[in-house]
């Protein structure tokens, strides 16, 4: 698979940043990583994740110049991260929930119409096979009235990384 991107931006270092961080390097050795957190990385971190560059402010995570960004940090964050990311024309990948709350969603949708950004939430379980099949049952009327519904999904986090 061929890509343009030269340089990602993963906000957040957690459990989830961590593990874009590895999907990356797997799928795309050649782009250049940029952590953008809190605290700075360590030696290990950045030579254990194999790192570009580990940065604390979003100055200078902009400054490293990066097409598309992570955002994997706390959900209260999002909001704010991207649309300084977007009102630079950087793509945004959005850990969900987008947002803490809705307030300054539609902005940041503004923001990247204005601005030709792609924007995306990662919310990739509504592609398992079952939830699409169970959708086509259900708007087929052979399952029946739906009332109620509850579910939980999750991962150990330890083995999640």
């Amino acid at each position: 698979v061929r890509c343009s991107i030269k340089t990602v931006l993963v906000v957040g270092l957690g459990s989830i940043g961590r593990r874009h961080v590895g999907i990356i390097k797997e799928l795309f050795p050649e782009i250049n990583i940029v952590v953008l957190r809190h605290r700075q990385c360590d030696k290990n971190d950045i030579d254990a994740l194999g790192l570009y560059k580990c940065v604390t402010s979003i100055d200078k995570a902009i400054e490293t110049n990066p097409q598309a960004a992570i955002i994997a940090n706390p959900a209260t964050k999002h909001i704010e991260v991207a649309e300084q990311l977007a009102n630079k024309g950087i793509h945004l990948l959005i850990e969900k929930p987008i947002s803490d709350s809705s307030m300054g969603v539609q902005a940041l949708i503004n923001i990247c119409h204005q601005n030709n950004v792609v924007l995306m939430t990662a919310y990739n379980l509504r592609f398992l096979p079952s939830l699409i099949e169970f959708k086509k049952q259900l708007q087929a009327n052979k399952i029946g009235n739906i009332y109620s519904v509850r579910s939980e999904v999750g991962q150990y986090l330890p083995s999640w990384r």
